[in-house]
């Protein structure tokens, strides 16, 4: 069973080889790694990962950045193996990780994806490597998993759990040919689209999470969730943007199906799109009021909820303004008997 290791890449040569150097130390055998250079400047070098991986590389170079979704679907366009698993250029394998995942889906034929468990590491883990238990623990709480043979297989709870909240683990698959086939790729519009693939392969696909931890997820302030140079309110717009861009492409890709089951799925997901607008008004409430007010419009257009319409009049009308109010009232009628 051939496993392609895809890593998409950009501009950090030396955190890039240690990923390949990770793959190399697998103590199952049968793997290539296909690495694609995003643009890079200067364009990255294939000769450090050849030394390492000899020709089970595969290379390819965008001359022009792609973003790292589409590098990734370049990858796995360009795998050749049954099972196609995405490692990011600045994290890291544990030495039994394909093994496992071998076993797993030579153990369960049924098995379509298998999420790998993830171990943060790093000079700032100690925060990701918190709130990833505490995302899981609810997730397990909701989902119901059953453990058989080291793979923790969920009830159908799962499709709803992701939705709202996709645990790092999630974010890391392994899947079959088939199973990219039928899920499709990677979300090109948004900026990291790993969790709005978990939601559609928990929804077509047999699933399962790994026990063990496969991968290690290094936290080190230049992720991609956290570049640096911005502010801590442009992270925030950033990162609300991108899970705008996510449920906007969920509720296309849930919009067509015709059955109960799809219907019902679809209308979760608009919930959820609605939840994200209105976070957005929120958020962009701070700066002014009318800077969100045409997210809130599309949050009531999408969902008009008595919780949203609530929420749309706190937004409309925040704590203490009627007190304003009358504050104003008062000094101006003080300045009328003054007058």
């Amino acid at each position: 069973m051939l496993i392609s290791v895809v890593i998409a890449a950009h501009d950090r040569p030396e955190l890039l080889r240690e990923a390949v150097a990770s793959v190399a130390e697998q103590t199952y055998g049968q793997y290539e790694v296909v690495v694609v250079d995003d643009g890079s400047s200067p364009p990255l070098e294939s000769a450090p990962l050849e030394l390492l991986v000899g020709d089970r590389l595969v290379f390819l170079r965008h001359e022009m950045a792609r973003g790292i979704s589409g590098a990734k679907n370049a990858g796995i366009g360009a795998a050749h193996g049954e099972i196609v698993l995405l490692l990011d250029d600045d994290d890291l394998l544990f030495p039994h990780a394909l093994q496992t995942i071998q076993a797993a889906f030579a153990g369960h034929p049924g098995l379509n994806c298998l999420f790998m468990g993830v171990e943060p590491f790093g000079p700032y883990a100690e925060g990701p490597s918190r709130n990833r238990c505490k995302a899981l623990e609810r997730l397990f709480e909701r989902a119901q998993p059953k453990e058989l043979d080291g793979l923790l297989f969920f009830s159908e709870h799962l499709f709803g759990e992701l939705i709202g909240r996709v645990p790092i683990d999630f974010q890391r698959p392994a899947a079959r040919r088939s199973a990219w086939d039928m899920v499709g790729g990677l979300d090109e519009r948004a900026l990291f689209a790993e969790p709005s693939w978990a939601v559609r392969a928990a929804a077509v696909c047999t699933v399962a999470l790994t026990v063990s931890t496969l991968t290690r997820w290094r936290i080190h302030g230049r992720n991609f969730g956290w570049p640096p140079g911005l502010t801590a309110i442009e992270v925030a717009t950033r990162n609300l943007r991108n899970s705008l861009l996510m449920a906007e492409g969920l509720e296309r890709a849930f919009r067509s199906g015709g059955d109960e089951r799809s219907r019902r799925r679809h209308r979760l997901i608009v919930k959820h799109l609605a939840a994200q607008h209105l976070a957005m008004a929120r958020h962009l409430r701070v700066e002014r009021v009318g800077a969100g007010f045409s997210h809130l419009a599309r949050a009531l257009r999408l969902d008009a909820s008595a919780v949203n319409l609530r929420a749309a009049f706190a937004y409309l009308f925040p704590p203490g303004w009627l007190a304003s109010i009358r504050r104003l009232r008062g000094k101006g009628a003080s300045s009328a008997t003054g007058a």
